[in-house]
């Protein structure tokens, strides 16, 4: 008799690739946030990015130091570069550094990302930055999918195929439908970071307003001050 894939195996996938690792999973509730949180504090998640609507309190992790970041975007669909990808990226890079960097060590802090099932949103959040990290994007695709069955549509295997160009949003420049970002957009989006230049993943002194913010517009009010 096959042995029985554990419950959190089957919801949380961890996905690695060099200096960078993700953890994907479903949407959690306001009744089973502590089983994630029991999961957050395994990998180090230091934050959270929810691609779907909120459908629980963020008080909880924000009491644990880990901050969360409201990208949401339609299900079934692919990101905006300007509202969605750039930042994303930016807070990829002000946790482990640059990504098209040649690094081998592995992360020591996680960030999560999850939509309502974690099959199409939260995926495409991650091999994005793969893809940036220099994976080719049918290597992405594949190295997603053995870690989560089942991950990405056909529009958004389109998207990562054929449309997605790396480097364009880090440089400030636009893919395919999703123009509209004004030179130096993305790097722009990297500097409003808080975590930006600092010791990326071992980042533990931060102030609690630091730490507080949700959304991006609450991270991007605090550049300049």
């Amino acid at each position: 008799m096959p042995a029985l894939t554990s419950l959190p195996a089957r919801i949380f996938s961890v996905v690695e690739y060099r200096h960078i690792r993700f953890l994907i999973h479903d949407c959690p509730t306001e009744a089973n946030l502590h089983f994630y949180l029991s999961q957050y504090a395994k990998y180090n998640v230091r934050d959270v990015v929810r691609v779907c609507d909120a459908t629980y309190s963020t008080t909880p992790l924000v009491d644990l130091g880990i901050q969360v970041y409201d990208l949401p975007f339609p299900d079934g669909g692919v990101p905006n570069t300007t509202s969605i990808i750039a930042p994303f990226l930016g807070l990829c890079e002000a946790r482990f550094g640059a990504l098209a960097r040649s690094v081998d060590t592995p992360a020591s802090c996680t960030i999560a990302i999850h939509c309502v099932a974690g099959l199409g949103r939260a995926p495409i959040m991650a091999a994005i930055a793969l893809i940036e990290a220099g994976m080719k994007p049918l290597e992405a695709v594949d190295h997603i999918r053995r870690a989560r069955r089942g991950s990405f549509n056909s529009v958004q295997l389109k998207f990562l195929l054929d449309t997605y160009r790396p480097g364009k949003v880090l440089r400030g420049g636009a893919n395919g439908s999703n123009s509209g970002n004004k030179e130096g957009d993305g790097l722009m989006s990297s500097l409003k970071f808080g975590l930006f230049g600092k010791n990326k993943c071992q980042v533990d002194g931060e102030s609690a307003a630091t730490r507080r913010a949700s959304g991006v517009g609450k991270i991007f009010a605090s550049f300049g001050r």
